[in-house]
């Protein structure tokens, strides 16, 4: 039950952080606070993945004092802070309306019962999963690489992909044998491209990912149309492949704060419409 005074931002932060230890960030990476008074007053928090004006929008209908987001607001070093420049406008935006901006970003990817394990389980992969890249803590890391429930032939699979993300203009893309059988999946939220090489993903059987390029899908058909061990690709949205993650870090958030936690209803990805020639 959610406590009317609310708790401290830092309070939020505090429990966001257990949730997704810091220390499973990438080097280059940047979560955290970007916005916000750590002694500010929070009764409610909006869960995205990416703060941009119309998720701000949203949690001022909403009355959210906090914005927690999968993509840091920040990337890169400011030199200044304008409102008539990104990201200084949305940054200048949300401090004069009192609402803070929160990331977990590849601590969030790496973390038990993150954002991979997130699409791991609405993909039907069995609990006995490991990730790809192992991180600094156990059970953690980048990826999650496990078998289905029971073998699929891909045309199958790459349906249900289609049918537990939420629709994108770009849709789900399959490279592959549409019969080829599907047993063990290797799957990386957001862009995966650089683990096309890993070992544990050549060996799987199917590859979901985001962000592939014309030549990394080229190769590897190329490749397995050589005889060479290579994985089918689903790729996905960015954004369609780290947004089911909203409904588990609300739940997460909520049974760790008292402190009602919703999901942004804004689809933030990029693109807003194909043509179909």
């Amino acid at each position: 039950m959610s406590d009317p005074a609310g708790v401290r931002l830092g309070d939020l932060i505090a429990a966001a952080d257990e949730l997704w230890p810091p220390v499973l960030a990438e080097p280059w990476d940047n979560p955290g606070l970007a916005v916000g008074d750590p002694q500010a007053r929070v009764r409610r928090v909006l869960v995205t993945v990416d703060a941009v004006p119309a998720v701000l929008d949203e949690a001022g209908a909403l009355g959210c004092e906090a914005i927690v987001s999968h993509h840091p607001t920040l990337f890169a070093p400011l030199r200044t802070l304008r409102a008539d420049a990104w990201p200084g406008a949305l940054l200048t935006q949300a401090a004069r309306a009192g609402v803070a901006l929160f990331s977990a970003h590849t601590n969030a990817d790496a973390a038990p019962g993150g954002v991979n394990d997130a699409l791991a389980d609405a993909l039907g992969m069995s609990a006995r999963r490991e990730p790809i890249e192992p991180g600094a803590l156990s059970g953690s890391g980048i990826g999650r690489i496990g078998e289905l429930t029971g073998p699929l032939p891909l045309r199958t699979f790459a349906a249900r992909v289609a049918e537990q993300l939420p629709d994108t203009a770009g849709g789900v893309l399959v490279q592959g044998h549409p019969e080829a059988t599907i047993t063990t999946v290797a799957i990386c939220s957001g862009s995966g491209a650089d683990f096309l090489e890993h070992p544990a993903v050549q060996a799987a059987d199917c590859y979901v990912t985001a962000d592939l390029k014309h030549h990394q899908a080229l190769d590897v058909g190329s490749a397995r149309a050589a005889g060479l061990r290579r994985p089918a690709l689903v790729g996905m949205s960015h954004w369609a492949g780290e947004s089911l993650w909203g409904r588990s870090a609300v739940a997460a958030l909520t049974a760790a704060l008292p402190v009602q936690t919703v999901a942004s209803r804004v689809p933030t990805d990029p693109w807003t419409f194909r043509v179909d020639g």
